[in-house]
């Protein structure tokens, strides 16, 4: 799958999940398909915020919330309630 292919599936989950595609969980998904290792939400938000597109850590964690309700990142949480998110088309 190329990457077009996998942002119209990601878009596609989302709908058959009856939630919208979004321009902050297009950047989220943008992000994590870009990225080389999982990433936590601060990571996300400090990258998304580098790239002069601010998305508030309270979109992020919702956004992965619902990422994670349509089975669309993995999700690992740490003792340290540190989490990694990732999908299954990112570089890593």
């Amino acid at each position: 799958m190329n990457k077009i292919d996998n942002m119209q599936f990601y878009m596609q989950k989302l709908a058959q999940y009856n939630f919208r595609v979004t321009i902050p969980r297009i950047q989220v998904l943008k992000i994590l398909f870009e990225s080389n290792t999982a990433l936590t939400a601060h990571e996300i938000g400090y990258i998304s915020h580098k790239s002069g597109q601010y998305l508030s850590q309270g979109t992020i964690y919702n956004t992965l919330s619902v990422f994670k309700k349509c089975g669309l990142v993995s999700y690992t949480k740490f003792e340290n309630d540190k989490a990694l998110y990732s999908t299954p088309f990112s570089k890593n």
